[in-house]
Parts: structure tokens; C-alpha cells; sequence
């Protein structure tokens, strides 16, 4: 129980030129990285120690994976684009802090031809999980699991193979 019951519910829609994904994480209190955070501790990007959401999205044509980290004071969430995903680009992000955690709204642009019937998609969801006072993430909430893994700890690389095919529908 010292982990605590952080929770996420992640709402997924599409139009034929955006996929919005919806994350809703419950359970915690939010603590985000500054963007001028310093990560001493080890060889991880400072901001994966702090509340977050990484996002991975692969489609027919094209692929990205972003790090999305609210900021602290502002309705807007810093978007960090990981290496070796591909070039689709995030349109917008925001946030809002919920009764007990926050709620991240991220807007991604698909590429053309994306709206038409059963269109095939792959994606990841991870949500980074800390608490106040620790310098470093507790734990990730990862959408697709960790089956047979003991612990599923990897910052912000993610396997291909890991990721939930999808289908988008109109």
C-alpha cells in the first residue's frame, strides 16, 4: 500500500485530421518537473521524475512519441518529441488539475487520408507516478502492462511491439 492507488483513464477520438487523446490520472498528487530541472541521479531526461505522460502513436504512414509534462502555473503542457518515433506532430496540449490528480488533453496530427473507415493505428500510453518530497518517479502506470515483468521502469524508450493496435472508425 505504500505505493499508494494512482489510477488513469485514457479517452481516445478521432476526426480525419487529429487524434485527441485524454488522460485522466486520479489518485495523486501532482508534481512536475520545472523545465529547468537537473537530473543528477542518473541518465534520464530531468522531466521523466515528476508527474507526466508519455505518448506513443504509430500509424501506416508516420510515427511520433512525445513527453508531456503540464506546467506548473499554466493551462499548457511542455512537449518533449523522443527520438526515432517519426514526424507526426502534436497540434496542442493542455492540462487541468482534477479533485485529486490532473487531466492531460493532448492533439495530434494524422496524417492525410487518416479519417477514412478503419484506419489502423498503434499506441502506448505511460504516466509517469511520484510523490512530493522524492527526487525521482516512483513508478509508470503503462497502458498496454508489463506482463511477466516484475517491474517496468524505462523512461522514455518504449518498445514498437508493445504498443495496442487500434482501429478508428467514423
Amino acid at each position: 500500500m505504500a505505493a499508494g492507488r494512482p489510477r488513469a483513464t485514457v479517452l481516445l477520438c478521432a476526426t480525419t485530421e487529429e487524434l485527441v487523446v485524454e488522460v485522466t490520472v486520479s489518485g495523486i498528487t501532482p508534481e512536475f518537473a520545472l523545465p529547468d530541472a537537473v537530473n543528477v541521479l542518473d541518465n534520464e531526461h530531468p522531466d521523466i521524475n515528476g508527474h507526466g505522460v508519455q505518448l506513443y502513436v504509430v500509424t501506416e504512414s508516420d510515427a511520433g512519441a512525445w513527453m508531456f509534462v503540464p506546467e506548473r502555473d499554466r493551462p499548457t503542457a511542455r512537449v518533449r518529441p523522443l527520438q526515432g518515433w517519426g514526424a507526426l506532430e502534436v497540434r496542442r496540449a493542455g492540462w487541468r488539475r482534477t479533485q485529486n490528480g490532473y487531466q492531460l488533453r493532448a492533439v495530434i496530427e494524422l496524417p492525410s487520408g487518416a479519417g477514412v473507415p478503419d484506419y489502423p493505428i498503434a499506441l502506448d500510453v505511460l504516466i509517469n507516478e511520484t510523490v512530493p518530497g522524492r527526487q525521482r518517479r516512483r513508478g509508470q502506470l503503462v497502458l498496454s502492462g508489463a506482463n511477466g515483468e516484475f517491474v517496468y521502469l524505462r523512461g522514455d524508450r518504449h518498445d514498437r511491439a508493445r504498443l495496442v493496435p487500434l482501429v478508428l472508425q467514423d
